[in-house]
């Protein structure tokens, strides 16, 4: 498995992940669906190679300023996390995660188009702010940074791709039509220019909650039989079977959401937006 290195500012990711597709390790790529995240990165590559792309699934637009991140995260996910999710030695990696990568289907991997679809009418009208950018930016090399060290310490495949899908909503959270505050972005922003020691004694508090209230989640999920939910929550590697009879003999979302907030102790269904305003 090759590895990336860490995140050089002279570094061309767009040109090296270029050169990965038309490598013989990188080439099954293109034929995949992955091919339309690759479009926001604006890697070239043969045109023999490209498949014929849906018309629904064409590229409304690309915001430049996020192009050499979009291919840093996408090596980092084709080189690195796909690998290591694949390897049969790695624990608590469900089949169906292992299904899904080399046919196209790792959703995670779409995340730079969904954001540029978002993005498009603000960019394309001149209100996309670089202080937005760089949020983006700095979330995207947080999780880079995350999964190595994840995968340098052997962590199963739950807890890699449910960082992944921690990071992909804090994402979703800057590119959402209600995050408009300037001001939130600023203090955000300032927190992250802190060159201060982490503490990384709470870093591990945060993710060690957030884990646990996103297991309680994905009981509700199970027990309501959502498609868009189980898809989100389709690599969780055990459920509470007792938690799970106990919600299915509730009758309403509300009251199977009432009894894990019991449990747990705590609201477990509060969104970014909710906690932001307060």
């Amino acid at each position: 498995m090759r590895v990336t290195s860490v995140t050089e500012s002279e570094r061309d990711f767009v040109s090296e992940l270029s050169t990965y597709l038309q490598s013989a390790e990188g080439s099954w790529i293109i034929k995949t669906y992955y091919n339309e995240a690759l479009h926001f990165a604006q890697v070239s590559y043969s045109d023999q190679d490209k498949p014929v792309l849906r018309d629904h699934m064409r590229i409304a637009t690309v915001i430049p300023e996020l192009t050499q991140v979009t291919a840093e995260y996408l090596l980092c996910n084709f080189q690195e996390i796909m690998p290591y999710l694949l390897q049969p030695s790695t624990p608590e990696v469900v089949t169906g995660i292992r299904e899904d990568i080399p046919r196209g289907a790792y959703s995670i991997v779409n995340v730079p188009r969904t954001i540029g679809k978002l993005l498009a009418q603000r960019y394309r009208a001149g209100l996309l702010r670089q202080g937005q950018v760089q949020l983006l930016e700095a979330t995207y090399r947080s999780y880079i940074a995350e999964a190595r060290n994840l995968i340098r310490n052997q962590a199963g495949g739950e807890e890699i791709v449910e960082a992944d899908w921690q990071a992909r909503g804090l994402l979703m959270f800057f590119v959402h039509r209600d995050f408009r505050s300037e001001r939130l972005e600023c203090l955000i922003a300032k927190h992250l220019r802190d060159d201060g020691p982490v503490d990384m004694t709470l870093v591990g508090m945060v993710r060690a909650k957030t884990l646990r209230i996103q297991w309680y989640r994905a009981h509700l999920s199970k027990s309501t039989s959502s498609p868009k939910a189980l898809a989100r929550d389709r690599h969780i590697w055990r459920y509470d079977t007792q938690l799970l009879g106990a919600l299915l003999g509730l009758s309403s979302v509300q009251e199977r959401k009432q009894f894990i907030n019991g449990v747990a102790g705590e609201d477990c269904f509060v969104s970014h937006y909710e906690f932001f305003r307060g």
